[in-house]
């Protein structure tokens, strides 16, 4: 590998505020018990038998479940058009907003992403 320094990007700042589709997500049962005990999750809630109750963060995996991730934004949406690769970003955070008790496998759950803010920070090689 070279020496040569690289280029810093920074994105444009009109993207924040923009939201992405609203999508449905499917709460089924087998994959909110793997989530959890792929997180160390034993909580008795997120593996009982019928309808177990969703980890709160389960909603990081639904985009790649569901359909809609920022890196893979389809074109047709607001984050579709932004000239950024998006996969090479971390991501610094994410907030997960329930209006009402934590869903239950089988119930309905939409989701959308919002593009809050983002911020630029050094790296380490």
């Amino acid at each position: 590998m070279g020496g040569g320094s690289m280029a810093r990007i920074k994105p444009d700042e009109s993207i924040i505020g923009l939201e992405g589709p609203v999508y449905d997500v499917d709460l089924e049962r087998g994959r909110i018990r793997q989530f959890a005990k792929s997180i160390y999750a034993f909580h008795p809630a997120y593996h009982e038998e019928s309808k177990p109750v969703v980890p709160p963060t389960f909603l990081i995996m639904s985009g790649y479940f569901y359909g809609y991730i920022l890196a893979r934004a389809p074109r047709d949406s607001a984050f579709g058009s932004i000239d950024e690769d998006f996969t090479t970003c971390a991501d610094g955070g994410q907030e997960f907003v329930f209006h009402g008790p934590l869903p239950c496998a089988g119930e309905p759950l939409v989701a959308s992403t919002h593009m809050h803010d983002f911020k630029e920070r050094q790296g380490r090689r």
